[in-house]
């Protein structure tokens, strides 16, 4: 059972360098999770098989991270768990020794389905932790947490093509990451956990909405997540099979994408303090449909994909993040809760991705936009809905 942190207070507990283990875990995460779009079409060599099929490999993975959705909460919950994340850390480490290198589509996909396992892992488990941080901490250290996400997703593809260039292989890149994930896992396993909090003296109105909460940011999330995972896995082969880019530049359009996204959510840290998190959501959603529509509408394909990811990366960057800070002003967020609003990213990172995945090859080029456009346009109105009807009806009876 997680009876060690006994020995830290709150008062005492060493709040920052603890934050800074969380982001570099995700650093490595965000690599992870970045790496496979670009190496899709060297997987698909390795393999022997084609870009649909490839399509399967996001539904692996979005298929681990909803078991570690599901489980990881109440294990977190129970034991101890920095060993948990360090567990994982181990897991990607060899993982990414083997997907470069595997000629069988079989192990390709269980090993995704392990990756999703392991990113699941370390994902809820830096976040739920995080919400045991004082409360003046939690929404800026949640937002840094997952700029660093940022970080790695936007230094992977260049890593990637690095490697292409002077290797010819996908494979140094993958094996780099493998090592520093091995190296930060060590440090996890000497570094305690964060106090747990008393839950008990929650807000006012958690006892009228805790699972309307809940429900509401896992639907986000669904749409969410599911447009970041298919944009960011997609818009490589997407320039590649429209002809807006060569294999170099259509890595670095992915890198371009993930490093708006790692900028916007700098930018983010300091507004979190500002002003309230459905405002930023406001912000982030509108700001998301207008630059699909700059990308699909815009006469000059090549000048319209370049500025609208760029500037759909930037919009849509804070929303994971500030989707978990609006729900935990409603609801305490105990590991098993944010397991389960996890559990609706990872839905929606298992179903639009191999959407897109199916289509890719024989649907138009805009194809892809208006999939996107539909879901994000559904997550401003559940937003507008549960803030201005949910929420302030429970708050009124209250």
């Amino acid at each position: 059972m997680a009876n060690h942190d006994m020995n830290s207070t709150p008062s005492t507990f060493p709040f920052f360098s603890t934050a800074v283990v969380y982001f570099i875990c995700l650093l490595c995460i965000g690599g992870v999770d970045a790496m496979l779009g670009p190496s899709l079409i060297e997987l698909a060599s390795n393999t022997e098989s084609s870009l649909s099929q490839m399509g399967g490999l996001f539904t692996a993975r979005a298929i681990g991270f909803m078991i570690a959705s599901l489980w990881v909460g109440k294990l977190f919950d129970r034991f101890h768990e920095h060993w948990l994340i360090a567990g994982g850390l181990l897991l990607g480490a060899l993982l990414m020794g083997i997907i470069p290198v595997t000629s069988s589509l079989w192990v390709l996909m269980f090993s995704m389905i392990l990756v999703g396992l392991l990113n699941g892992t370390i994902d809820i488990g830096g976040s739920a932790l995080l919400f045991r941080f004082p409360k003046e901490q939690v929404s800026p250290y949640m937002n840094a947490l997952h700029f660093f996400f940022g970080v790695g997703a936007l230094l992977s593809p260049i890593l990637l093509a690095q490697s292409l260039a002077y290797s010819g292989t996908i494979d140094w890149a993958y094996w780099g990451l493998a090592g520093c994930m091995a190296l930060l896992s060590l440090k996890l396993m000497v570094t305690p956990p964060p106090p747990k909090k008393n839950l008990s003296a929650s807000t006012a109105t958690t006892s009228a909405i805790p699972w309307q909460a809940v429900i509401g940011a896992g639907l986000i999330l669904f749409l969410y997540v599911g447009s970041e995972v298919a944009f960011g896995g997609w818009i490589y082969a997407y320039a590649i099979q429209f002809g807006i880019a060569d294999e170099t530049l259509a890595a670095y359009l992915t890198s371009t994408f993930w490093a708006a996204i790692t900028v916007g959510r700098l930018i983010t840290i300091p507004l979190a303090r500002r002003f309230h998190p459905h405002v930023i959501l406001l912000g982030n959603l509108i700001g998301s449909l207008g630059f699909l529509s700059f990308f699909a509408l815009w006469p000059d394909p090549v000048i319209g994909t370049w500025v609208g990811t760029l500037g759909f990366g930037l919009a849509m960057s804070s929303i994971f993040p500030t989707t978990l800070v609006w729900v935990e002003r409603h609801v305490p967020l105990s590991g098993q809760v944010t397991g389960f609003i996890f559990g609706g990213g990872s839905l929606g990172a298992m179903t639009l991705p191999w959407l897109i995945g199916q289509w890719i090859e024989s649907a138009p080029s805009y194809f892809m936009i208006v999939v996107l456009f539909a879901n994000l346009l559904i997550a401003l109105g559940i937003l507008i809905g549960f803030q201005n009807f949910v929420f302030k009806r429970a708050s009124l009876e209250a």
